[in-house]
């Protein structure tokens, strides 16, 4: 259901992709010795090879999703509201693959560069801390421009919870944090989704949904836009090669990452900063 959530607000132009995408699902995980292992129990994103070489792993994982441990996928699932969770996921293979020069783009290191200096991402609402005496923390999408973009766009994608537009930070958890997918508005008619008998998605760090993304930080909202624009209209060269609805095909993805193309600079209040790499 995940899945096909995701595809329902991802744009079509990335759907090939999404559906030839490996997920591996585990119980449980550990690398390193085996007198010492390490136990991970997060979810991920494998964009290369290297990492997977390095604690042994399978190489066949490369470009693909993985759940290192599924009863903690479950659990953590609800602060996304459920299919967040793994659509923050897709969101950084659809960096990689559909944006010029993939993980390097210099619009979305711009971006995530000018939202850390601006300081308003340093102590926001996260859902998993909801009635603790500490609700805020630093935004996870000031980590790297890679979890800037995947963070970024899994609120911009969450066009629900409309009444919660206006709310802020300031306001408090209560007021502009969107019902828990186990709360007892699940199965309830609260600003549901017609497509599905859950809830919406939304991100798990404020601003949790797009209306909130456009209000906190307009200049952020403009730059995401626009690069979401341009995943809309990438051309997935792997498409004609790979049935998606077979199912049959669990070839890794090869798509161009069009490293030749120079992307556009995006214009956002005059902000520049010469000193990234284009």
């Amino acid at each position: 259901m995940d899945i096909s959530y995701a595809l329902y607000v991802l744009p079509k132009s990335v759907h090939g992709l999404v559906k030839r995408t490996r997920v591996w699902v585990n119980k449980s995980f550990q690398y390193g010795f085996c007198n010492n292992p390490t136990l991970v129990d997060y979810s991920t994103a494998h964009h290369e090879v290297g990492w997977l070489i390095w604690c042994l792993d399978k190489v066949e994982k490369t470009r693909s999703v993985e759940i290192y441990n599924c009863f903690e996928y479950l659990k953590s699932r609800k602060h996304w509201n459920g299919p967040g969770l793994i659509l923050h996921e897709f969101c950084h293979l659809i960096h990689q693959f559909a944006l010029p020069n993939g993980l390097d783009n210099s619009n979305v290191k711009r971006l995530h560069k000018r939202a850390k200096e601006c300081g308003i991402y340093t102590s926001v609402l996260r859902r998993d801390w909801a009635k603790r005496n500490v609700e805020r923390d630093l935004a996870y999408a000031t980590v790297n421009h890679k979890e800037f973009f995947a963070e970024m766009s899994v609120s911009y994608l969450a066009d629900f919870y409309h009444h919660l537009n206006s709310a802020t930070i300031g306001d408090g958890m209560d007021a502009c944090c969107p019902p828990l997918y186990d709360s007892q508005w699940l199965g309830q008619d609260n600003h549901t989704d017609p497509n599905f008998s859950t809830l919406p998605h939304c991100n798990k760090f404020f601003p949790f949904t797009r209306g909130q993304f456009l209000n906190f930080d307009k200049v952020s909202y403009s730059g995401v836009s626009a690069l979401w624009d341009v995943i809309g209209a990438w051309i997935d060269d792997e498409t004609d090669a790979y049935d998606a609805d077979s199912g049959l095909c669990y070839q890794n993805p090869t798509v161009k990452s069009h490293a030749d193309v120079k992307p556009k600079l995006i214009e956002f209040d005059n902000y520049m900063d010469e000193t990234v790499s284009l």
